[in-house]
């Protein structure tokens, strides 16, 4: 990320809420006989710690979105039960990750690089339902069963990404924050939102076979594709970049998650595979430098260490949050969340690192 960027975001949103930026949230799906296992890291600012809150959205919730800047803004009761993970301390109650009951995951990430271009979306604005980046993983996971649907929604216009918009209200309208949208299905399918330049949306579809299979936030997708021809990385790892910025984790992580079969397993034994693998290649320890990118100076960014990784297996429900910066381990299941009747939230960082290893829901705060 360019630090005139950076600098610039903190001060103007330091007005309305302690934030930074973060230069590293990576994504992976892998289908085994278990189900279809998916992780996703969340590496922030060390001095800013980002935090879980499970928030459970049962069947008919009534939910709207907050998108001023667009001519529609999206009202809708949910059609899925959906158990998102959010955090007020920073992100004002920004929905970053959303699992529902049929086995779609939707990840939001901050992207730097879609930053020049935010404020261009609207006036692409066509009149589609908006929904503003904070409720966006709940939006879709809350209406679609899985990726085909979701996709084929927005093409069809009944949805739209609000990126002109701040993330939540409330947050400073002036310095937004830019993400992109990792959609992940039970059945494998992939799918990534970006916003490229002219404010233009470009979606890229795969799935857990081929290199979508494994996604880093920074840059823009098209570079990664340039950037994986230049690094020759065999089977048994020779050449593998070692720093911890963007593109070189995405090297490590998808040869990571194209070598690795799961075959002879158990099911504990596939969970933890994945959690090793993926934390082993993109996990950032506490007060160790994160390069800015490698095809520049090599400079470094800034200490941006992994203070969590989450867990789904999309067949089964089981969720599984390793909460890295305090050291402790949380599981449950989402369907074991359906019986609630009211939208329920549980901190999860805060609960883990207690010492309780279930998480206990009750009123939102």
């Amino acid at each position: 990320m360019k630090k005139s960027f950076i600098a610039t975001a903190i001060a103007a949103i330091a007005t309305v809420s302690v934030i930074n930026t973060a230069t590293a949230c990576s994504s992976v799906s892998a289908m085994t006989e278990h189900g279809t296992l998916v992780m996703r890291s969340m590496d922030w600012d060390q001095d800013q710690k980002v935090e879980a809150i499970a928030k459970v959205y049962p069947v008919g919730s009534e939910l709207k979105a907050n998108a001023p800047s667009y001519k529609k803004q999206a009202a809708w009761k949910t059609k899925y039960h959906v158990v998102a993970l959010t955090d007020d301390n920073i992100f004002h109650g920004t929905a970053y990750d959303s699992a529902n009951d049929h086995g779609l995951n939707v990840h939001g990430q901050y992207q730097e690089s879609s930053g020049p271009f935010l404020k261009l979306h609207k006036n692409n604005d066509a009149g589609v339902p908006a929904i503003n980046l904070g409720m966006l993983s709940v939006f879709i996971t809350s209406n679609y069963a899985n990726v085909d649907e979701a996709i084929n929604g927005l093409e069809r216009g009944e949805w739209q990404p609000a990126f002109s918009d701040p993330l939540m209200e409330g947050m400073d309208a002036e310095h937004l924050v830019p993400a992109h949208f990792n959609l992940r299905d039970r059945d494998g399918n992939v799918a990534l939102i970006q916003l490229n330049e002219g404010g233009e949306l470009k979606v890229w579809r795969g799935s857990a076979n081929d290199d979508l299979r494994f996604v880093t936030n920074e840059p823009l997708y098209q570079d990664h594709i340039e950037y994986k021809k230049q690094v020759n990385v065999d089977d048994t790892a020779n050449n593998m970049p070692a720093d911890y910025s963007s593109l070189n984790r995405y090297v490590r992580g998808l040869h990571h998650a194209k070598n690795q079969t799961f075959e002879g397993l158990g099911y504990n034994q596939a969970m933890a595979a994945q959690r090793l693998a993926f934390n082993s290649a993109v996990a950032i320890p506490l007060d160790i430098q994160v390069t800015q990118d490698p095809r520049e100076s090599g400079e470094s960014f800034g200490l941006f260490p992994t203070f969590f990784a989450t867990q789904y297996n999309l067949n089964t429900g089981d969720i599984v949050h390793d909460n890295l910066y305090d050291g402790a381990l949380m599981k449950f299941n989402l369907n074991e969340t359906k019986g609630m009747t009211q939208i329920s939230c549980a901190n999860l960082t805060q609960q883990s690192a207690s010492g309780e290893y279930v998480p206990s829901f009750g009123q939102c705060q």
